[in-house]
């Protein structure tokens, strides 16, 4: 199955890093030290600001620069993250009187935050503004003759100073620092003190910027941040170690591919855009570059898993490229084989040529006194490594195996886990009459589906429960087999679990040979699923729940009643008290022929945590899920309109084969307007700029290309918002299926 690397949604959404300036040389706490950093990109609308961290300081002398060159200025950077110095200063250990201050300043802080609370955000942003009108009133406004010892970087392009007045603080402070930026641009802002200074960065720009990576890979889509229409023409630059590494124009959509060079690339790399007037700045994530365009893709493999001291080992490698999503032909002439053991001591290298099919074999044999444990074979060309490894024990080869089947992998609980054992020898007959001792342990099972239905047949995989809750003993027939019956207990938390089943087969020879299986105890015969789009909303407004109906292989259960509960929570006694429960509202629902259904509820303009409680009636019981809602009150506001918002892109099928189409839908909101839809593998291979209307579906076309697991991501921007959804495809690889 073809996995898709983590890299491949490296989407920055007008994002660079803060930039902070250290003005301070760590002697002593003692002396004057500030710094300067940035977390957003502003719009022309927004109030720009910056935040500034000081101590032992009266005043500070502020100068902004308008850069009339971004291209240049970001070329001109070491690091375009950060300007200044992050010297690293020698902890010291705190005395008692440090201590009793840091106390002090942090029950300061509790009060302050208590007062702060008690007034509404509208309050507060409407109060931050006149104080930031009489802020900037206070401000000395400082002309060039002032800076005689620090002089201008540019008078030129000196936009506006001021003198902020501090107060003398011992330890540092934090405060937001407002500046009146209207014109869309980059600016540099200077912190001055004596011969100390500080910098950041802000900038203003209407234009966001969206860029997806891979390896020799940069796609960039440039749009307008409130009406989401794509920005054409603008010049697009991808920088690294101060050079320009890629360049070129966004098209009539908005969109560029930038063809980067096959290097690996720092943190240092960014992007930087210019649409008219208008310039943007983007941090691709530059881990996703420090990877080769191209890797070896290595199958090694041995004659035997496990081997003796003295035995003879015969190994084999294929290599190929792969690049994109295709395999090349690995077109260097040999390669180097070594194998080292479990003490990385090698035991033997080779240098070896490739035969026609592109593959290299090798034999040798295990030194007498070789140590035990897992060996490493290592098969490189130059930077292009591939792994593999075995084994090397001492051991007696098992004479028998023992096999345990479950006649289902999941069962109701208050039923019974049926698990059929087998017992035979190597040389084909059947283990009779042997002793048999099982085991069971527990632990809790969630299955994947309550979060993701794309993956529908997953047993978990890591076992770590060590919860034994039942034993015996029954004796193998002659045939080598025996049924056990285990009784599955019902969960007093009305929760699932995995039942591992260990079954120790002992043979007339007091051999002890054991085998294992896992049967999930279900609550009932499906689950349900709920979950909301946001998980803060403003009281009095509706707030969408989502339900999903699937049994645990991922079959969608029609024509389920769901009920639904919304709940006030108020903790009386603390948040890890149980809280006093009160019921705001009901609602009820039946999934759809896709297991699907929607309710809305109108949350009460009462502040506080909200839990929606989902039920729904399987096997004689209920099973349910909760989701969580919060109404924040005076004080306690977060904007959820602000950051980036997550949609659910449904598909029509599970499965696809190429050549066929996937068809798309985003639940729960029409979208109208441009959006870009990509498909990514273990590259961006396929993307469009679309406009469907509010009933339109999106058509992803499947090619030879995406078997495997393929990724269907949609973006768009609107009213200074990214929106995003994604949803992975199953691609079947029909047309390279070897039947044997």
């Amino acid at each position: 199955m073809k996995t898709r690397p983590f890299w491949l949604l490296a989407t920055c959404f007008l994002l660079l890093s803060a930039s902070a300036g250290y003005a301070q040389d760590g002697a002593s706490d003692e002396r004057p030290a500030f710094s300067l950093s940035t977390s957003e990109v502003f719009t022309t609308r927004d109030a720009p600001h910056f935040y500034l961290t000081f101590r032992r300081l009266e005043r500070l002398d502020f100068r902004v620069y308008k850069v009339k060159d971004p291209f240049a200025f970001f070329a001109g950077l070491d690091d375009p993250h950060q300007l200044g110095t992050d010297e690293e200063q020698v902890e010291q250990e705190r005395t008692w009187l440090e201590r009793f201050a840091d106390w002090k300043q942090t029950q300061r802080q509790s009060v302050h935050r208590f007062m702060r609370a008690q007034a509404s955000h509208q309050y507060r942003s409407a109060r931050r503004a006149v104080s930031d009108q009489a802020e900037v009133a206070q401000r000395v406004v400082l002309n060039a003759q002032t800076f005689a010892q620090v002089p201008l970087l540019n008078s030129d392009q000196v936009v506006t100073t001021w003198r902020e007045i501090l107060p003398n603080r011992r330890d540092a402070e934090m405060r937001r620092v407002p500046v009146e930026l209207k014109q869309p641009g980059i600016y540099v802002v200077e912190a001055v003190n004596d011969l100390l200074r500080a910098y950041t960065i802000v900038i203003v720009s209407d234009v966001g910027l969206v860029t997806k990576t891979s390896p020799g890979q940069m796609l960039f889509f440039a749009a307008d941040r409130f009406t989401g229409e794509p920005s054409a023409d603008c010049n697009i630059r991808v920088l690294f170690s101060k050079k320009t590494i890629a360049e070129g124009r966004t098209n009539a959509d908005g969109l560029f591919e930038a063809k980067l060079p096959d290097e690996r690339m720092e943190d240092n790399v960014i992007g930087v855009a210019q649409c008219g007037n208008q310039h943007a700045a983007t941090d691709p994530g530059a881990w996703t570059l420090q990877q080769p365009a191209r890797e070896l893709a290595a199958y090694i493999y041995t004659d035997k898993p496990i081997y003796r001291p003295g035995h003879t080992v015969h190994l084999k490698a294929i290599l190929r490229w792969r690049q994109m999503d295709a395999l090349a032909k690995f077109d260097r002439p040999e390669a180097e084989v070594v194998v080292a053991d479990a003490n990385d001591k090698v035991v033997f290298r080779r240098q070896v040529k490739l035969d026609g099919f592109g593959a290299v074999t090798a034999s040798f044999p295990v030194p007498a006194t070789a140590a035990l444990g897992g060996y490493t074979i290592r098969v490189q060309s130059g930077d292009a490594i591939g792994s593999g490894g075995f084994e090397v024990q001492e051991y007696r080869k098992p004479e028998f195996e023992v096999i345990v089947t479950p006649v289902t992998r999941f069962e109701v609980q208050g039923r019974e886990a049926v698990v059929n054992v087998q017992a035979r020898y190597y040389f084909g007959q059947p283990v009779a009459n042997a002793q048999l001792r099982w085991v069971v342990n527990q632990q809790p099972y969630y299955s994947p589906l309550r979060w993701n239905d794309d993956y529908g047949n997953s047993d978990g995989g890591y076992w770590y429960g060590d919860n034994q809750t039942a034993e015996g003993t029954v004796r193998l027939d002659a045939d080598g087999k025996a049924t056990i019956r285990v009784p599955l207990a019902v969960a007093e938390d009305k929760k699932d679990f995995s039942a591992r089943i260990e079954a120790q087969v002992t043979d007339a020879a007091n051999r002890e040979v054991s085998g294992r299986t896992v049967v999930h105890a279900t609550y009932g015969t499906f689950l349900i699923s709920a979950e909301s789009g946001s998980a803060v909303h403003r009281g009095g407004t509706p707030a969408q729940i989502s339900v999903r109906a699937v049994d645990y292989t991922g079959n969608p259960q029609p024509n389920v009643p769901v009920s639904l509960v919304l709940e006030h929570l108020e903790y009386r006694t603390g948040y890890y008290g149980d809280p006093t429960v009160t019921a705001s509202g009901t609602q009820s629902a039946t999934t759809d022929a896709s297991g699907r259904a929607m309710v809305t509820f109108t949350l009460p303009n009462r502040s506080g945590s909200y839990r929606v409680r989902a039920s729904a009636p399987s096997a004689g019981r209920s099973v349910e899920d909760e989701v969580f809602l919060w109404v924040p009150g005076p004080g306690q506001y977060t904007d959820d309109n602000s950051g980036d918002r997550y949609l659910e892109l449904l598909a029509d099928k599970t499965n696809y084969a190429p050549g066929e189409s996937a068809t798309l839908i985003v639940r729960g909101e029409p979208i109208i307007g441009p959006v870009l839809v990509t498909k990514e593998g273990q590259h961006v291979s396929w993307f469009r700029l679309m406009r469907p209307t509010a009933t339109d579906s999106i058509q992803v076309p499947i090619d030879e290309g995406d078997v495997g697991d393929v990724f269907v991501n949609v973006v768009y921007l609107r009213e200074g918002r990214l929106h995003r959804a994604e949803r992975r495809l199953a691609v079947a690889a029909g047309s390279k299926t070897l039947q044997v």
